[in-house]
């Protein structure tokens, strides 16, 4: 298994290139010019608790407010395919990297089959370890391998994190880690939410320490959830809640209709009976 490792700069746009010198053939991404149908990942809850049971009649959605005729996916028809980004930056401890790599241990031990995985580490420099593989060994002595070091570009860790989410076909979720803000990214704000929006991943994030202010942005224009923790002995908790919660998701979707296709198109979830909808707040349609 191959590692991809490139300095943070502005090469980090090319970060999906594959192994071997040849690049991976990606996914389309469902958000794009050339998919007709758009596919979006649904949370939905009241008191806090996942509500089960609803059927394609139960949602609403707006597209460019106007409304579109839904229709509910088998989620079995498109498996969860988790992208792994794990911080190594210098500031973490020994008995913190301790915890990292069990945390990260514990996410490819709850994999169900045809469940795959992703890896990369992030510090100064972003790390693809593994694209997507089903080769859970693999991946274990992979998660234990990296040793902390240098800065954190986080942004381009995320940015890459989800360009990483576009090699596999499936349901893409991005779950990250770090334990502080950005302090070595080539690229910006902006550029990394464009990323979020064009991409189909979900992004969630678990944090300790820092603002994460922009993670936050991505959580929420992808549809993900922010933790802020304030111990790693509690991340693997986190990263398995995290991706139960994904797995119980409704998977809607609907072909875009009577709506301008080329541009960015603002998306409304709405469910009967009310409640908390968490879903991606939009997609790009056009180059």
């Amino acid at each position: 298994m191959t590692t991809l490792s490139m300095a943070a700069g502005g090469a980090v746009a090319l970060l999906v290139l594959g192994a071997v010198g040849r690049p991976i053939e990606a996914q389309q991404p469902v958000f794009s010019a050339k998919v007709d149908t758009v596919r979006v990942d649904v949370d939905v809850r009241r008191d806090d608790k996942p509500v089960a049971g609803l059927t394609a009649a139960d949602f609403e959605v707006l597209d460019n407010g106007v409304r579109q005729k839904v229709e509910l996916m088998a989620t079995a028809a498109a498996p969860v395919n988790v992208v792994l980004a794990l911080d190594t930056s210098a500031s973490l401890s020994a008995k913190d990297r301790t915890h990292l790599v069990a945390a990260g241990t514990r996410v490819v031990d709850a994999l169900k089959a045809p469940e795959s995985a992703a890896f990369l580490t992030f510090s100064e420099r972003i790390a693809i370890h593994s694209l997507f593989t089903s080769d859970m060994a693999a991946l274990k002595t992979l998660i234990a391998s990296p040793t902390p070091s240098g800065d954190t570009a986080l942004y381009d860790a995320a940015h890459a994190a989800m360009l990483v989410g576009t090699a596999a076909p499936g349901r893409p979720i991005v779950i990250l880690f770090s334990d502080g803000d950005d302090t070595a990214s080539f690229l910006n704000e902006d550029a990394v939410v464009e990323t979020a929006q064009r991409t189909g991943a979900v992004v969630c994030v678990v944090m300790i320490g820092g603002q994460g202010k922009l993670l936050q942005q991505l959580t929420q224009t992808t549809g993900g959830v922010f933790v802020k923790e304030t111990s790693l002995e509690r991340l693997g908790e986190r990263f398995t809640e995290i991706l139960d919660s994904f797995r119980r998701r409704y998977l809607i979707s609907f072909t875009p209709t009577g709506v301008e296709k080329p541009g960015w198109h603002k998306l409304q979830v709405k469910v009967k009976g009310g409640g908390e909808v968490r879903a991606r707040v939009g997609y790009w349609a056009g180059s």
